[in-house]
């Protein structure tokens, strides 16, 4: 998009905010529960439409290795060059586990995959913040932020999610996570005065 003068970008602006109201509509029509949960189907499909934008925004990339360091090209590539293209939907298909992994593997993919990765990850907040603003705006009429919790609460939710995490941690065989170590320093921070 290419804005020609403040006209036309306060024009630019305006219909992107009408185009989120119109997507916050039809989201809540089709799910009205959304703002409680997402059925899965649901968080599935405004994944691959948020994928689908974020790729065309940053479309994949073409490196070659060069003495074991993936660089881009910056002309003619040599025949006989390793070429790997990463793309987001190429550094989103590793499982998490697989994607840790080549951290000893291949160091350099790695880094290169986790630009892409980190680069989705907070596209994908940030649009699905706007969206689901708009639809709590469409829904309650308020657009402020839900209240800061006090300090004792947002400890309780903490530690709730860090005993979660700690838990699929074990199931995933992570050696690091100890449930039963985590567990005795959640009863001394609970009985400390």
């Amino acid at each position: 998009m290419t804005i020609k003068s403040f006209k036309d970008a306060a024009y630019q602006a305006a219909k992107g905010s009408d185009s989120i109201e119109d997507s916050a509509r039809f989201v809540f029509d089709k799910c009205p529960t959304v703002l409680e949960s997402i059925p899965d189907d649901v968080k599935t499909e405004l994944d691959e439409g948020w994928m689908l934008r974020h790729n065309e925004k940053h479309p994949e990339k073409l490196y070659i290795r060069v003495d074991g360091n993936l660089v881009i090209p910056s002309g003619k590539v040599p025949e006989k060059a390793e070429r790997v293209v990463v793309s987001v939907y190429s550094a989103m298909s590793y499982s998490q586990q697989a994607f840790g992994q080549l951290r000893n593997s291949d160091p350099e993919l790695h880094r290169v995959v986790s630009e892409r990765r980190k680069m989705w990850i907070k596209y994908r907040k940030n649009r699905k913040d706007d969206l689901f603003r708009a639809i709590r705006f469409l829904v309650t009429g308020e657009s402020s932020k839900a209240p800061v919790d006090n300090f004792d609460v947002y400890i309780v939710k903490h530690i709730d999610s860090a005993l979660t995490r700690c838990k699929n941690s074990v199931a995933r065989g992570d050696a690091t996570a100890d449930l039963g170590l985590l567990e005795k320093q959640i009863k001394a921070f609970w009985s400390a005065k």
